[in-house]
């Protein structure tokens, strides 16, 4: 038997931030369909954040280095020198072919694990899937037993943008503290809902300047999380709801559902407990309203104004949905 090694090489083309002591690199362990591997995220080489009260820096990943092990029944063939001195792997190309599938596929598991702990743990706006045809995946160097180079060139490719560096809309950077919850989520993904995929579908909008987007993204996002609370498939209520919104029988608003109906059903209510991200859900309402009917990023608010929504109003409204979010999660 012998411990084969893949070494894959992997640009980061999201922001992805890190905040880690001075003069050590972010490495993680973990187990994925048994397979041993290993995340080595590495951080850009041109800039980083400092403080002189903190022994730790701030600044962005722009690759990583992913490493897939796993003992096999087989030893390759050894490898020789070619006419020129150098080291000919031909003879095992062989043996890797058989085998590189399996790896690459757990890289590519690996990595967008890893990109999906940032946009839902961490909630890193404009992260997107990293496809298996990417070129970091198409040829890692191998290694035998950890050691031996056996095929393979590595091969790095880097981006320099990142978004959030402030923490914007709750943009958290990676940290020690976060090591053991990241070893977990890379093992066991937990399933994300469509309102979590939604609420970082519309912080991506935001960061894109494309507002009409996110608030769009939000009004759904908040209208799937109220309705759901209340009306879920495998209940007859939500049976019953889903047979009178099809006969257009049923016009109830999600501003009630989170007050009124909410203080009878469950002796709570959002707009009593946080009444400023109760108005900026209405203000979200009504500016979804006006995109629809006239496609304009506008509403009118209780005096009849005429008010322009601006990016630190929808940022306003992303956080009311993510504190909405927190209070149907600790509804009974």
């Amino acid at each position: 038997m012998s411990r084969l090694t893949a070494e894959y090489s992997i640009d980061i083309p999201s922001p992805c931030l890190i905040q880690w002591p001075i003069d050590e690199t972010p490495t993680i362990d973990a187990t994925i369909d048994g397979f041993s591997v290993r995340i080595v995220l590495q951080p850009v080489k041109d800039w980083r954040l400092t403080h002189k009260e903190e022994n730790y820096y701030v600044t962005s990943i722009d690759s990583l280095e992913i490493f897939v092990s796993r003992e096999e029944n087989e030893s390759p063939p050894p490898s020789r020198l070619n006419a020129k001195g150098g080291t000919d792997f031909s003879d095992q190309y062989p043996f890797i072919n058989e085998r590189a599938t399996p790896y690459r596929d757990i890289a590519v598991k690996a990595a967008n694990r890893l990109l999906n702990f940032y946009k839902y743990h961490l909630h890193a706006p404009l992260i997107e899937p990293i496809p298996e045809g990417h070129n970091g995946f198409a040829n890692p160097r191998w290694f035998i037993d950890d050691d031996e180079q056996i095929a393979g060139n590595k091969v790095t490719f880097t981006v320099e943008y990142v978004a959030g560096l402030h923490g914007e809309l709750r943009t958290y950077k990676f940290r020690p503290a976060d090591e053991s919850i990241l070893q977990k989520y890379l093992t066991n993904v937990p399933d994300h809902s469509l309102a979590d995929e939604l609420l970082a579908d519309a912080k991506s909008a935001w960061f894109e300047h494309n507002y009409r987007r996110a608030v769009l993204e939000l009004a759904i996002c908040v209208e799937v999380m109220v309705k759901r609370k209340y009306f879920e498939k495998a209940s007859p209520a939500g049976a019953a709801f889903d047979y009178l919104e099809d006969k257009s029988q049923i016009r109830v608003r999600v501003l009630d559902l989170i007050d009124k109906i909410a203080s009878e059903a469950f002796n709570r209510s959002f707009k009593n407990e946080h009444k400023n991200e109760y108005n900026h859900i209405d203000e979200l309402f009504r500016c979804r309203n006006k995109i629809a009917h006239r496609g304009e990023l506008k509403f009118r608010n209780e005096a009849g104004q005429t008010v322009e929504a601006d990016s630190d109003m929808v940022a306003l409204w992303w956080e009311a949905a993510y504190c909405l979010k927190d209070w149907l999660h600790e509804l009974s």
